[in-house]
């Protein structure tokens, strides 16, 4: 007798997408005599319990066959279960930091009950990792975020001061390290900014280390996705081109960044990626603001005579709407970063003062429209974004 899982979901502590249709697929053997089997699931929390009929499939040999579509579950259970609110937007933090990026990534138990409540009764507990990402479908490992797992997702990206300059990595527990090298080689560099800001040594679970070296960071970190952040006059950054390799009990993988810290009239852009979390870029090409008005409410004025009325209407407001269209020339490798901009749920502009610090009075948050296209045989594409600026930007009278 035994509840089987079927299809990559079988993973105890893997990592999955709510956004690539993960279904449930499970068998239950020993339970031959019961001719019309039914089964469930139940994530079971504190104060909240949500339960979810399968869908029987078949017998075949015996054996019981049933399946869950998980797929809008999982993103009603990853934003908010049990009491928890867990967004996705982005939290802004500053200094050299390597912080759990909580709201992210969640783990979940599910509980499979075959006759529930009955003499044949059997069950099955699983626990799975969930997180807000998603790659393109087909995927050869389901809708297990096996890239992100493995760190193989990872990809170079090019920064400027005023950028959000983090990088966003999921790890199982265990030892972790962040090395800096130069490109083509590793070994010691000499650092364009020598300051060191007070809170290079606070982590979640341990502390930075490394004052000009090539460790930045080398500890034992508790499993989840965490976003490493570099300082405005990160030590750890040179002008120009940084290795940066970044190394988990699952896997490693170094990538290049390409970092401009003197470039105050660069356009700094952060948007939600599906596979990399957040990311930033620089827009160095110009920047158009266009501004547009309608009327709001319009009443009848009561006049007692029309003896010298020149308006027989009155106009209680105006609605203005700001938007910033950007532009920027980039090379191909950046491409896959850029083409995520036009979907993204959430974008961010800096609006901040020229080297300010990174928090949601800084980074505002835009509605974006706007598109790219580029051609196979170029290394190098145009793109230009319309962002449309939120409330506080736009005035109404």
């Amino acid at each position: 007798m035994a509840i089987t899982v079927l299809n990559e979901l079988s993973g105890d502590g893997d990592l999955f997408s709510p956004f690539m249709r993960p279904v449930l697929y499970f068998s239950v053997s020993g339970a031959s005599t019961v001719t019309a089997p039914t089964a469930e699931i139940e994530f079971d929390g504190t104060t909240e319990d949500v339960t979810i009929e399968a869908i029987y499939l078949r017998t075949a040999s015996s054996i019981h066959y049933f399946a869950v579509d998980l797929s809008e579950v999982m993103k009603f259970l990853l934003r908010s279960f049990d009491g928890t609110e867990y967004p996705d937007d982005l939290e802004f933090i500053n200094g050299n930091l390597l912080q759990k990026f909580d709201e992210y990534a969640r783990s979940l138990t599910m509980d499979i009950y075959f006759e529930r409540g009955t003499a044949n009764e059997q069950t099955l507990e699983t626990s799975h990792w969930w997180a807000h990402l998603a790659n393109q479908l087909p995927y050869a490992h389901g809708c297990m975020l096996w890239n992100v797992f493995n760190l193989s997702v990872l990809q170079s990206l090019r920064w400027a001061k005023n950028t959000y300059n983090a990088i966003f990595f999921w790890t199982p527990a265990g030892g972790v390290s962040v090395t800096k090298g130069t490109v083509g080689g590793t070994g010691a560099y000499t650092a364009d900014s020598t300051t060191v800001t007070a809170d290079d040594s606070t982590t979640v679970d341990g502390g930075l280390t490394g004052t000009g070296g090539t460790t930045i960071y080398s500890g034992t970190l508790t499993e989840g996705y965490y976003q490493l952040k570099f300082a405005k006059t990160s030590i750890y950054l040179d002008r120009g081109k940084n290795t940066i390799t970044i190394s988990t009990p699952a896997g490693s993988k170094s990538i290049v960044i390409d970092y401009d810290p003197d470039c105050p009239n660069y356009h700094a852009l952060c948007w939600q990626h599906p596979q990399l979390g957040y990311v930033s870029y620089p827009f160095d090409g110009n920047k158009i603001t266009t501004i547009s008005a309608k009327k709001g409410i319009e009443l009848d004025k009561f006049n007692l005579t029309q003896v010298n009325t020149n308006s027989l209407k009155e106009i209680l407001g105006y609605e203005e709407t700001r938007k910033v269209t950007l532009h920027t020339r980039a090379d191909s490798q950046y491409w896959p970063l850029l083409q995520a901009l036009y979907s993204s749920r959430h974008v961010y502009l800096f609006v901040g003062a020229d080297g300010a610090a990174d928090s949601s009075a800084t980074w505002v948050e835009c509605e974006v429209s706007g598109g790219g296209s580029f051609r196979n045989d170029r290394s190098r594409a145009d793109f230009s974004v319309e962002l449309t600026l939120p409330e506080p930007f736009n005035v109404r009278f």
